[in-house]
């Protein structure tokens, strides 16, 4: 970025204006390190064809429908029960087709794809953020969750106020593809029970379970998309970039943990996740913390 202080020498802004200008590369940014990737576009389209594989091929563009469906469902559900001038800001109008891209992985072999929907715009952006006003109420009732840095700091100074227990292993645990594994369907029974065990601690908004339900039936069972001048519907899991993705895999794992968690005779001191990481504290030996992962 060119500033006062570092100015971008003319060689250098002539060539970065040359990349930008060639049609036969593909210029992104990484997924972790956030260094510059340049890529054939020949080798970036092969990849995000591999991952668009395990989609479904929609003949057509989807959006008008979609829309339409949708304008539909929300005025249906919502009048009535918020004021006329919210719900007319939530009635999707103008919409764009949501966007595939992936973000190249280069802390990993042969720099794979992550695979990522900008779904801004589209038909259920806007619903999609209204059941999120709703979902992330429900993350302080979740053990684990933790919401940053500092909250994570917070939480292990309260196990542990002066230090780690002697004997004490410090673990870390992944999910792998954890938005792209959720079962849908599972996943929103899993966010209805939650929100009716804490129903008396959040705002609905008005809303009943049922109409809960079906909204999030219709935003998280209608992810279409487009990569280049294809269409597809992602069957499978949630979209990173979907306004929903963090809320409901959040919930999906704490009733995973939970079921887990409740029938075994050792546990850690504590067990904290950010997402899809984990963090935990173990003082049982090594041998039983294997048989706990």
């Amino acid at each position: 970025q060119k500033t006062k202080a570092h100015p971008v020498d003319k060689e250098v802004e002539r060539s970065l204006k040359d990349l930008a200008n060639n049609e036969t590369v593909i210029v992104k940014q990484s997924d972790k390190c956030k260094s510059l990737v340049v890529m054939s576009k020949s080798e970036y389209v092969s990849k995000a064809s591999d991952l668009l594989s395990s989609y479904e091929r929609v003949a057509s563009n989807p959006t008008p429908d979609l829309e339409a469906r949708t304008r539909d469902l929300t005025a249906k559900v919502l009048r009535g029960k918020v004021p006329d001038r919210t719900l007319d800001k939530l009635v999707p109008k103008w919409t764009r087709t949501a966007e595939f891209y992936g973000l190249p992985k280069t802390h990993k072999p042969n720099n794979p794809l992550r695979p990522i929907v900008s779904a801004c715009g589209d038909p259920l952006d806007k619903l999609s953020w209204f059941l999120q006003q709703i979902l992330t109420q429900l993350l302080c009732f979740i053990p684990t969750y933790i919401e940053n840095t500092q909250h994570y700091l917070t939480k292990l100074k309260q196990a542990f106020p002066s230090t780690l227990p002697e004997g004490a292993i410090v673990f870390s645990l992944d999910v792998v593809n954890l938005y792209g594994s959720i079962p849908i369907l599972e996943a929103i029974t899993v966010t209805i029970n939650l929100i009716k065990e804490n129903a008396n601690k959040i705002n609905l908004y008005g809303l009943s379970f049922a109409d809960i339900e079906t909204l999030l039936n219709h935003v998280l069972t209608n992810n279409f998309l487009r990569f280049g001048n294809d269409y597809y519907k992602q069957t499978d899991g949630i979209a990173m970039g979907n306004r929903l993705a963090p809320p409901v895999a959040i919930a999906f794992m704490h009733s995973l943990e939970s079921s887990f968690m409740k029938n075994l005779t050792l546990r850690p001191n504590i067990l904290l996740r950010y997402i899809d990481d984990y963090f935990g504290v173990w003082v049982h030996g090594l041998k039983t913390l294997l048989e706990f992962y």
